[in-house]
């Protein structure tokens, strides 16, 4: 199982592009409070030892949250933009030098893994960004009402 470690040399001074993404983008509140560091424990069973390395299962959980949250009308079109975008950039840990997937087939694994894996990270992942539930995030304290 591929496993990607960030790029931090981007993303620091002297040189820092993620200056040019706002304190505020919704993706820089995703990654505050979304911890995914389970998904690789969850996934693991239904990858072989053998073959190509795959995909880090965290960068195709990512992946899928980007598809989804920007609307992105396909997998192609999502690996197309993800290329060119800075913010899916950061938000992945790739660097401008990394390689982001060519290939629909290197995020179908997804599919091929199935509702035993994926789906139950993302919907642990989706629980969790709606507030429904700790798994994976870092809960904020609860906001007190106006009295």
């Amino acid at each position: 199982m591929g496993r990607h470690e960030r790029q931090q040399e981007m993303w620091a001074e002297p040189v820092n592009l993620g200056k040019l993404i706002p304190e505020d983008a919704p993706l820089r509140k995703i990654q505050r409070v979304l911890k995914l560091d389970f998904v690789r424990e969850e996934v693991t069973r239904f990858y072989g030892h053998n073959g190509n390395e795959s995909v880090d299962p965290v960068i195709i959980v990512k992946l899928m949250l980007l598809l989804f949250l920007d609307d992105v009308p396909s997998e192609r079109e999502l690996l197309r933009v993800t290329a060119m975008r800075i913010d899916y950039r950061w938000f992945l840990g790739y660097d401008l030098t990394d390689a982001v997937p060519r290939s629909q087939r290197a995020i179908q694994g997804a599919e091929q893994v199935g509702r035993g894996g994926f789906s139950g990270a993302l919907r642990t992942g989706g629980e969790a960004v709606r507030g429904g539930g700790s798994g994976g995030c870092e809960q904020d304290p609860p906001r007190q009402q106006p009295g």
